[in-house]
């Protein structure tokens, strides 16, 4: 399964008892070997809905990603995550140093009444 194909990704039918309708919705369509696809599968919303995961076929009617220029949206999302913190981090730290210059000995503020 090395060969590099067009393959199209379905998501977990929600539905698990053999009541009412059923449908495998379509999540997107790549192109890369079947390992990478299915890897990248996993991280898709709708895959897994109660344990089975949904299923990655040869697409019929290909419209393309390229597996090899598209990240999973949870590495994107993490390191926006990542870079939040550690904005966060640079605004806190700032923050006390702005205050480190008030509390040198001598600084005052006098309040009139």
């Amino acid at each position: 399964m090395k060969d590099v194909k067009v393959w199209d990704i379905f998501g977990e039918d929600p539905n698990c008892d053999l009541g009412g309708p059923h449908h495998e919705p379509h999540l997107d369509t790549v192109e890369g070997t079947y390992e990478q696809a299915l890897e990248y599968a996993k991280t898709l919303p709708g895959w897994m809905q109660w344990g089975g995961g949904g299923r990655v076929v040869a697409a019929k009617f290909p419209k393309v990603k390229k597996l090899n220029d598209l990240k999973p949206w949870r590495v994107r999302v993490y390191k926006d995550v990542v870079v939040q913190a550690q904005n966060r981090a640079d605004a806190e730290q700032a923050a006390k140093a702005e205050l480190e210059v008030y509390d040198e000995p001598g600084w005052h503020t006098e309040i009139s009444g």
